[in-house]
């Protein structure tokens, strides 16, 4: 007889990376929760159990957060977008803290307000989606539908719609699951069905079946869906993954044609490409200054979204008359009302601009307490079930910071990746192999907001050459890692840009993008540690890489040949401060920027731009 699920009653008390709440039970285990906000008192449903932590799920709210919505898609939004629970500008708030969190862990305090760009589409953003299939006994046959998998469990969620994704996706899948019923195909038969949209709405999809003799589909039924082109592929069913076996089927023409600045491409149903293009537009925007040398952050100024320097790359030092918090606090009291510090959250307790930076990491007598970096080894495995398979390892994180309410991700301390077999060796690299070791206050990494003009201003005070100018001066090489189909490099790289991508479908459309833009680019077909020897001392260096972060060997050889600028774009802030801080003996922070990609999700995507110091 199966047990009935647990209970328990708990105040909640931070957000964690992954999208999670965070909160104790009252025998001290940690609790990370599915539908709560800091601040919470709610009773959830236990969904896994651990010596030391449970995951649940919010099932009755007794006192709910100023901060709670409705959500727009009650009995899916945990699959899609767990974040729908929460007003727009309390995302903003937490992706800004979280950011901010993520950099704390790795000992690096950025030098200026956290902005996360969002055009504050909040919904219909989607322009590509994987659904499963859900079937069941029905008194006139086995039923069919449209289905996401439960975050968090092992069930499926059937859906007639979702928010987050753009109207033709959905006009397209329901018509799809029509045509399947009437020819009585059952989700037995079937894995997934992938679709995706351009701008214009035109749509391509991709029907995953299990059966090589699959025949629902044929030429004229294809032809009455409505959609630029499909497919039918046969994926070995010994394996619950949708890859392609092999390709029984195309219909129509299933590559579709994108602009993106201006720039044309085209990209494969399955490829990858970005799901939210007006906001990667404004990170390609923000990225091209830095390219093309024009560097100066304030002709890249946004009115009421923070403050900027032009200065030259701060130091990796703070001081101790003025530190990170204040001037963080200081800075984010007076920008938007996404700010990662709202003024308005102190409620007597914090004091912001002075608060003392190990509050909540030593106890009260000095002694060392309990960090949520050391407590890592014990959190749960990353978060389950999302209905949107990561963009190139942009997934639920498996990096979990922790923000409380209203706070700026330092009350609770330093939080880590979540999964447990990493956690070990992410600290390890935090505190041993950093070159500015946490144990050391003069050597944590503060990248100041004041001038730092050593070498780069002359005796009377007047500009410098810098290595970054120099370089921009004529047609410089530009190097592209983790290129996909070529987005960012063939649209802000110039003539002389190298582009290195290990997958083969997408350096096949990346070359077709070439020779239709009449480029001289250069598409190479390798993993991105394998080509290290593309990485010069002359070559501005553009690096967009996956979840985990940069290999060794380019932070090693980047090292070596010391490029005059990195620009590196991540879907993890936590990898990204970890390579910074690999990389900072030899590179200062120009610039930085958040943007959210993925609204009402906990998904965060953030720029830095890298400068070689002097030498």
């Amino acid at each position: 007889m199966t047990k009935p699920p647990r209970s328990h009653a708990l105040t909640l008390d931070c957000i964690v990376g992954g999208g999670q709440t965070l909160g104790t039970l009252d025998d001290g285990r940690k609790a990370f929760v599915w539908g709560g906000l800091p601040g919470e008192r709610v009773i959830i449903r236990e969904t896994k159990r651990k010596s030391r932590y449970v995951e649940g799920i919010v099932t009755d709210i007794l006192h709910a957060s100023s901060e709670r919505i409705a959500p727009r898609d009650p009995a899916s939004y945990l699959s899609t977008s767990p974040w729908q629970i929460m007003t727009f500008a309390a995302e903003q708030h937490y992706k800004a803290a979280l950011i901010e969190e993520a950099f704390e862990l790795h000992d690096i305090v950025l030098p200026n307000s956290i902005d996360v760009f969002s055009d504050h589409i909040e919904y219909g953003y989607r322009n590509k989606v994987e659904f499963s299939w859900y079937g069941d006994s029905g008194p006139h046959g086995e039923t069919l539908d449209l289905a996401f998998f439960q975050r968090g469990g092992r069930g499926k969620i059937v859906v007639d719609s979702c928010s987050l994704l753009a109207d033709p996706i959905m006009q397209l899948a329901r018509t799809i699951r029509d045509l399947l019923r009437r020819k009585s195909v059952t989700a037995r038969s079937l894995k997934t069905l992938l679709i995706r949209c351009d701008q214009k709405g035109n749509c391509v999809w991709q029907l995953y079946v299990k059966d090589r003799d699959f025949c629902a589909i044929d030429n004229h039924t294809a032809s009455s869906l409505g959609a630029q082109g499909g497919e039918i592929i046969y994926s070995d069913p010994r394996s619950p993954a949708s890859r392609i076996t092999e390709r029984l089927a195309a219909y129509g023409n299933p590559v579709l044609n994108d602009t993106v600045l201006g720039v044309p491409f085209h990209y494969a149903t399955e490829g990858f490409f970005q799901v939210n293009i007006p906001v990667y537009e404004q990170a390609l925007k923000d990225m091209r200054h830095f390219v093309s040398g024009e560097y100066e952050l304030q002709n890249m100024h946004h009115a009421g979204q923070g403050t900027t320097q032009p200065d030259a790359p701060g130091p990796l030092r703070g001081s101790d008359d003025e530190t990170a918090s204040t001037r963080a606090a200081s800075d984010n009291r007076q920008s938007s009302g996404y700010s990662a510090f709202p003024a308005e959250v102190g409620q007597g307790e914090w004091q912001l601009a002075v608060r003392p930076h190990t509050r909540g990491l030593m106890g009260e007598d000095g002694g060392e307490a309990e960090t949520p970096a050391r407590a890592a080894s014990e959190q749960p495995s990353h978060p389950e079930g999302s209905a949107f398979p990561a963009e190139r390892g942009q997934e639920d994180g498996n990096w979990r910071p922790r923000v409380p309410e209203g706070g700026d991700g330092r009350e609770e301390g330093r939080g880590n990746e979540a999964d447990p077999s990493r956690a070990a060796s992410d600290n390890h690299d935090t505190d041993e192999h950093s070159a500015f070791p946490a144990s050391v206050g003069q050597d944590k990494l503060v990248v100041g907001d004041r001038p730092y003009t050593r070498g780069l201003m002359g005796g009377g005070g007047g500009e410098a050459e810098t290595p970054a100018r120099a370089a921009s001066d004529n047609n410089s090489k530009v190097l592209d890692l983790y290129a996909g189909v070529g987005s960012i490099g063939l649209t802000i790289g110039g003539d002389n840009c190298t582009l290195i991508e290990i997958d083969e479908n997408a350096v096949r459309e990346m070359k077709r993008n070439i020779a239709q833009l009449n480029s001289n680019a250069n598409a190479i077909l390798a993993p991105a540690e394998h080509a290290t020897d593309f990485i010069t001392s002359d070559a501005t260096i553009i690096v967009d890489p996956p979840r985990a972060g940069l290999h060794t060997g380019i932070v090693a050889r980047l090292l070596q040949q010391r490029p005059p600028r990195i620009i590196y774009l991540s879907c993890n802030p936590v990898t990204q401060a970890r390579d910074i801080a690999s990389l900072a003996p030899a590179y200062g922070i120009r610039h930085h920027r958040g943007y959210n990609f993925f609204p009402r999700t906990p998904h965060i995507e953030h720029l830095v731009v890298l400068e070689k110091r002097p030498s």
